[in-house]
């Protein structure tokens, strides 16, 4: 860790606990839920879903916080910004980030009703590589301005911050301002998980390109941020765009360099959940220590493989 910096990597991010249940194919076209994809649901018939299966596993998820949870497990200090409920869920998310000393920066409370966002992951054995989601996210995007602005963000080396809050249907603004709060402080990355589609999104995905040092998603995720970004935007001085692409590695883009890495192939793959964002975190954890692109990118493709390897999405 730099010395001067207190954090090597703070995240800011979606807290969701993540259920884990296997099903038919009828039951996920019953529900019109993609294959491969994921669909949002209000509560109520999100928890008519959950009646319906038996859940095999539970435990706490979101892109940012599974990719925080690698980095502190590889040595990383590390801290977290998110918003739960005051629930079951809740408390189950508080403590398993105690127990990895993991400090939450906010207040992980709102001053809403509403709950902890909760993820039911479908697996279904017709389709043995992929999986279907049905979320609905709670209380996992009411972030305030306040929430950020008594920290001081010169204080850690990395800002992670989920893609998914800048196309938030209600408090993007908070996540806006602190993007732009963070520019010339420290290092900014942007997780592109789980967004496709920027197309009503344009200042959101403009302000990244021109604040963001590292920007990364996999395939689909990385070609829509970029098809509609204004080609006339600047983007940041030496942004690293990084696209994960499964089996086939990862592609990396500095200024007119690129970089493959080759992925490792698991001996035997447990669960696709988390791999990217393992992936993610082990890459910001060696960039925390000054490595170069290509170490960084081996040791992200090492921590995918160990997710696949094993249940659940952290390490």
């Amino acid at each position: 860790m730099n010395r001067a910096k207190y954090f090597d990597i703070i995240g800011v991010g979606k807290a969701y606990v993540d259920e884990t249940a296997v099903v038919d194919k009828t039951f996920v076209e019953k529900f019109a839920i993609p294959v491969d994809g994921s669909k949002l649901f209000r509560r109520p018939l999100l928890e008519e879903i959950r009646r319906q299966v038996s859940v095999v596993d539970c435990r706490p998820g979101g892109s940012v916080a599974n990719s925080l949870c690698t980095s502190a497990h590889l040595g990383s200090s590390v801290g977290f910004f998110g918003k739960i409920g005051n629930d079951p869920n809740g408390e189950m998310y508080l403590i398993d980030m105690r127990k990895r000393g993991i400090p939450w920066l906010c207040d992980p409370n709102t001053v809403t009703s509403r709950p902890t966002a909760l993820c039911i992951i479908l697996h279904v054995p017709e389709c043995p590589d992929v999986r279907s989601i049905a979320y609905d996210d709670g209380c996992s995007e009411d972030f305030e301005c306040s929430d950020f602005n008594n920290f001081d963000l010169v204080r850690p080396n990395i800002l992670l911050i989920e893609g998914q809050l800048f196309v938030s249907r209600r408090k993007k603004e908070a996540i806006q301002n602190l993007l732009q709060m963070a520019n010339g402080k420290c290092q900014i990355a942007v997780t592109l998980s789980g967004v496709a589609n920027w197309n009503k999104h344009g200042r959101s995905a403009e302000l990244i390109a021109r604040n963001a040092d590292i920007i990364c998603g996999n395939s689909i995720e990385v070609e829509a941020f970029f098809s509609i970004v204004d080609s006339e935007c600047k983007c940041a001085t030496d942004q690293i765009v990084i696209k994960t692409m499964g089996k086939n590695g990862v592609l990396a883009r500095s200024n007119s360099e690129n970089y493959h890495q080759a992925a490792v192939h698991p001996i035997k793959i447990s669960s696709g959940t988390g791999a990217g964002d393992a992936f993610l975190g082990a890459y910001l954890y060696a960039t925390a220590q000054s490595m170069p692109i290509g170490k960084c990118l081996e040791i992200g493709a090492q921590a995918a493989t160990r997710v696949l390897e094993s249940v659940g999405g952290r390490l």
